[in-house]
């Protein structure tokens, strides 16, 4: 646990367990766990095995750490002008399957007593979220956390075929950003930057600013338009 940690996105770090297996993508293509940092800690420390392995709880004092931030909350606000962002977890997934449910369900009740900094819970699981929740997650917890889903990057020059399936060529991809969702649905255009301003802490008014009903419409042809020129500079450049 970190009081104040070094990551520019949060201002601590608490994790209820230690340890996870690598997501792996179908035929062994690249993954975003591919360069886990949290792996590598575990093979410089020895604390746990990283993998198919059993997580490793931490101790009774460390999960009281959050308590005190708790009740130190006034003074944070008083020196920084918002709550304390808390990230859990830097070295485990909340939502991993190889995780006891009941130690989650200690994470949720300490999340719960903790009313007074945000939590930024971390997966790349997204697809349990909703059934490892609480039953009350929406009544008492609005306030508290911030989702922190890890997002996936490809260069799409090593891996030219990342998205034929859905239609798109590689001049397509070059002249438009194109991502997909946790559920696999294609995305293109400004739709991905404004997806990315969503899962960005602190860049959530930009997706609020362009995303809007009344501004998006604008926001597509002012990127398209963007797109095509900076497309066409590239080609008459020979960069492609």
């Amino acid at each position: 646990m970190a009081g104040f940690s070094k990551i520019e996105w949060t201002d601590s770090t608490f994790n209820p367990w230690v340890g996870c297996t690598k997501i792996k993508r179908p035929g062994n293509g690249p993954s975003a766990c591919d360069f886990c940092y949290a792996e590598k800690w575990a093979k410089r420390s020895g604390q746990v095995k990283w993998g198919n392995f059993a997580r490793r709880r931490t101790t009774e004092s460390y999960w009281r750490g959050p308590l005190g931030w708790n009740s130190q909350a006034s003074d944070f606000q008083k020196k920084f002008g918002r709550r304390r962002r808390v990230f859990c977890a830097s070295l485990a997934d909340v939502f991993d399957n190889q995780a006891p449910a009941e130690w989650r369900a200690d994470l949720f009740e300490l999340i719960r007593r903790c009313d007074l900094i945000d939590w930024q819970l971390l997966t790349k699981r997204p697809q349990n979220i909703k059934k490892m929740l609480p039953r009350d997650w929406g009544s008492g917890y609005s306030r508290k956390r911030r989702w922190a889903i890890k997002v996936e990057f490809k260069d799409i020059n090593e891996q030219p075929d990342a998205l034929a399936h859905f239609g798109a060529s590689l001049d397509d991809i070059r002249r438009r950003l194109h991502a997909t969702d946790e559920a696999g649905r294609l995305i293109v255009g400004a739709d991905v930057a404004i997806a990315l301003w969503r899962l960005t802490p602190g860049e959530g008014w930009l997706a609020a600013l362009f995303g809007n009903r009344v501004a998006l419409p604008v926001t597509r042809f002012v990127y398209d338009r963007l797109a095509d020129l900076l497309f066409a500079w590239n080609k008459w450049s020979r960069r492609w």
